[in-house]
């Protein structure tokens, strides 16, 4: 499937079956693709993870900077949009993997620190300050 087949999934332009289908059927193709999914007690998605297998390639080679670049809540389905983006040898961007995520769930920023123990986040000053002024 094409970038822009793929976009018009993620804008929400098409039920969100069809999306775990497709994956589905990229990684039937090769097993080279990671998709990772999960529901909740009310079969409501959690996460969806995915991976081309060039970005596996890339992440294996590229993963000693990485940025998590969260979007929240922008698109119909009201979940953060999670794209991971680290460099590689020519200090180029690269996307390493994308998620969609309900960020009600706290225990996803106690997780993040648990896998990445040598990680720490730092948070936009600017995002803070525009959720202090929704928020107060």
């Amino acid at each position: 499937m094409e970038a822009t087949a793929q976009r018009r999934y993620l804008e929400g332009k098409y039920p969100s079956q069809p999306i775990y289908n497709w994956l589905d059927q990229q990684k039937e193709k090769d097993s080279r693709w990671i998709v990772a999914r999960e529901w909740d007690d009310d079969n409501a998605l959690t996460h969806l993870l995915w991976m081309t297998p060039e970005q596996v390639e890339n992440w294996i080679q590229f993963s000693d900077c990485v940025l998590n670049d969260v979007t929240h809540k922008t698109n119909r389905y009201r979940m953060a949009l999670s794209l991971l983006v680290g460099f590689d040898q020519n200090c180029q961007n690269i996307l390493l993997a994308q998620a969609l995520l309900a960020d009600e769930n706290p225990a996803v920023d106690v997780a993040i620190m648990k896998i990445f123990s040598t990680t720490y986040p730092i948070h936009y000053a600017f995002h803070i300050t525009q959720n202090l002024h929704k928020n107060l």
